[in-house]
C-alpha cells in the first residue's frame, strides 16, 4: 500500500493533477454558508461497467455523514461550504448525478489529455438531462466553476491508488479542455481553458474498493478553488506531508481499521485563510501574550498570524486527534496532537502558483511546516511526516530565534517572535507569544 501512495504523490501531479490557475472561482466570504451546485458524471463503457449504482455514489459525494465529501467540506469550512445536487433528469431526477455509457473501450488512459474526447462526448450525451444554459448566470456563453463544478468519475480503477499496472484506469487529476475538446451545449461551452472553466475527475475503484473521498476532495482543491499541490513536484521532498489536504493529507486513515483517504485531513492554515474560510488574529506586538489555539475540527478554530517581514509570516494551528484530523493517525497510532507553525513566502507563492511549483524549492517553500523535530519532510520525497513534527510539552515547546528550526526569515534575518511554554497536545492548546 506504501508503494502506491508515494506513487500517488509524484505521479498526480506529472498526469495533470495539478490545476492551479486553471479555473477562476472566488472563495466564499468568511461566515457566509457558500453552495455551490455540482454535477457528478458517471461514465461507463462497452468493456467496464460500475460496480455500484448511482445512489451509492450520491451519498458518497452529497452526503453530510462521516466519510462523505460535504460532510468533509463542511468541517473544514467550519460550515461555510458544501456542493448541491445539479438539477438533471437522468435515473434519479434532480440527485446530481447523470451515468453515460460510452460505444467504446476504455481508454485506459495515464495522461489527462487522452480522456478528453471521452469527457467532450459524456457532456454532449449528459445535455439531454441537463439544461446547462441555466446554470449560465452571467450569460458570457460559458460556465466557470462558479455556476456548475464538473466532477467525472470513470469506471475502472484509479491509477494514482493503484498503480499503473491495474487496468483499466485514470489518472485523478483536475485540469481543462483545448478547443477540440471543449463541448458546447445549450449555447454554452463546458471544461474549456480559454473559458477559465475546468474540471475534477477520479476513477471508480481503488483496489478491491470504492474511491475514497480524499482524493475527490484534494481535486476539488484545484477545480473549485484554485488551491495548488502542496507537496514538492519537483520529486526533492515531502513538501506538507501529511499536514494538508493538498499534499498527502488526501490519504489520510483513522488507523489501520480505516481505508486510506477514508479521512482525509484538513486543508493547512494557509489554504483556509486563502479562502477566507478563517480570518487569523494577527499579533504585531506583544510581551508574555498567553493564547489560546483551538482544534482544527472545532467550531471555535482559530489561526494565530506573526508577521516576519513585507511577504513572509507564520501561521499557527492546532491540529488535535478529532475531527478529521484523526487521519492523522497514518503516521502513527499514537498521534495525539499539536500545534502546527507554519512559515509562509507570499511572493514564492504568487511566483509559483500558475505553474503549480508552491513548494518546489526544498530550501524556500511558499508554504513550510516547520518541523518541531525529526524533520522528515524536507529531506525524503516519499516521508509522510511525523507525529513529532508538531510542536507540544514533552516533544519540543519552544519556537523562538535561539532554537532549530528558528523563528528567521529565509533571508536568516533575526527578530524577536518568540512561541514558548507550549502546551500538551489536547482540543484546546496555550502558549506565550512575544513579538
Amino acid at each position: 500500500m506504501k508503494y502506491f501512495l508515494i506513487f500517488s504523490i509524484i505521479l498526480l501531479f506529472l498526469y495533470g493533477c495539478g490545476g492551479a490557475g486553471t479555473t477562476s472561482s472566488q472563495p466564499a466570504a468568511p461566515g457566509a454558508t457558500k453552495e455551490r451546485p455540482m454535477l457528478l458524471i458517471r461514465i461507463s463503457y462497452n468493456n467496464r461497467s460500475f460496480h455500484n449504482d448511482a445512489a451509492i455514489w450520491q451519498q458518497k459525494v452529497f452526503g453530510f455523514d462521516a466519510h462523505e465529501l460535504n460532510h468533509y467540506f463542511q468541517e473544514v469550512s467550519l460550515s461555510q461550504f458544501h456542493f448541491t445536487p445539479a438539477h438533471e433528469r437522468e435515473g434519479t431526477p434532480n440527485d446530481g448525478i447523470v451515468s453515460v455509457t460510452l460505444n467504446t473501450a476504455h481508454p485506459d488512459s495515464k495522461a489527462s489529455m487522452l480522456i478528453h474526447p471521452d469527457l467532450r462526448q459524456a457532456v454532449m450525451l449528459a445535455n439531454t438531462f441537463v439544461d446547462f444554459a441555466a446554470y449560465d448566470t452571467d450569460r458570457n456563453g460559458a460556465l466557470t466553476p462558479n455556476e456548475l463544478q464538473l466532477m467525472f468519475i470513470i469506471a475502472g480503477n484509479d491509477d494514482a491508488f493503484s498503480g499503473p499496472n491495474a487496468e483499466p484506469g485514470v489518472w485523478a487529476h483536475s485540469s481543462c479542455t483545448q478547443r477540440a475538446d471543449t463541448p458546447v451545449v445549450d449555447g454554452v461551452a463546458l471544461l474549456g481553458c480559454a473559458h477559465h472553466s475546468g474540471y475534477a475527475l477520479f476513477g471508480e475503484r481503488h483496489g478491491n474498493h470504492d474511491a475514497t473521498i480524499g482524493i475527490m476532495a484534494h481535486e476539488l482543491g484545484h477545480a473549485a478553488f484554485d488551491l495548488p499541490d502542496l507537496y514538492d513536484t519537483s520529486e526533492q521532498s515531502s513538501g506538507t506531508g501529511s499536514f494538508a489536504l493538498m499534499s498527502a493529507g488526501m490519504w489520510g486513515q483513522d488507523g489501520l481499521g480505516d481505508l486510506p483517504g477514508a479521512t482525509p485531513t484538513h486543508l493547512c492554515a494557509w489554504s483556509k485563510t486563502k479562502l477566507l474560510w478563517v480570518i487569523p488574529t494577527t499579533l504585531n506586538k506583544s510581551a508574555g501574550l498567553h493564547v489560546n489555539f483551538h482544534a482544527a475540527s472545532s467550531k471555535t478554530f482559530n489561526i494565530i498570524k506573526l508577521p516576519i517581514n513585507a511577504n513572509e509570516y507564520f501561521l499557527i494551528e492546532n491540529r488535535h486527534n478529532s475531527g478529521y484530523d484523526r487521519g492523522l493517525k497514518m503516521l502513527s497510532y499514537y498521534f495525539e496532537g499539536g500545534l502546527a507553525i507554519w512559515h509562509i513566502d507570499e511572493q514564492v507563492i504568487e511566483t509559483h502558483l500558475g505553474d503549480n511549483t508552491v513548494n518546489a524549492t526544498v530550501t524556500h517553500k511558499g508554504v513550510d511546516l516547520e518541523e518541531a523535530a525529526f524533520p522528515v519532510l524536507d529531506f525524503s520525497a516519499d516521508a509522510y511526516g511525523n507525529r513529532e513534527n508538531l510542536f507540544y510539552s514533552g516533544n519540543v515547546d519552544a519556537f523562538t530565534s535561539e532554537t532549530t528550526p528558528s523563528t528567521a526569515s529565509y533571508e536568516n534575518t533575526p527578530n524577536t517572535i518568540a512561541v514558548e511554554n507550549i502546551s500538551l497536545p489536547r482540543s484546546v492548546m496555550s502558549a506565550t507569544i512575544s513579538l
